[in-house]
């Protein structure tokens, strides 16, 4: 979709915001990736299996089956330097984006801006 010639500015904002927006740029990334058009990620066809897998298992094991309750209908994150309240899957980005800022990931006090698979394990 077009959005920049089929919606005006606000509309297009709460267009981004939506599960078709998100599935939309997600695939772009992923044809990309796909190219071998992107700097730092790799695409690995023999591992689309196993990833489905891994992801499955972690989403039933911390959530159960019932998908559509993932996160739940009425979780929501709020930002406590605007009071700004974000629900959902907006919610869970937001606040991720906090924790990275904040240096949670990191394993290097004076690395803040990283991401450490020590630290995510952790989690």
């Amino acid at each position: 979709m077009n959005i920049s010639a089929d919606l005006s500015l606000p509309q297009q904002a709460q267009y981004l915001q939506t599960l078709p927006a998100i599935h939309e740029r997600c695939g772009r990334v992923l044809d990309l990736v796909k190219q071998g058009k992107l700097q730092y990620l790799d695409y690995h066809a023999d591992k689309d299996g196993v990833i489905t897998e891994f992801c499955s298992r972690i989403i039933a094991q911390d959530f159960g089956t019932n998908y559509d309750k993932v996160p739940p209908q009425d979780w929501a994150y709020t930002e406590q330097s605007t009071g700004e309240r974000y629900l959902r899957s907006e919610g869970l980005a937001v606040g991720c984006l906090h924790m990275f800022t904040e240096g949670y990931f990191s394993s290097d006090p004076e690395q803040p801006h990283q991401v450490d698979g020590t630290v995510i394990c952790r989690f």
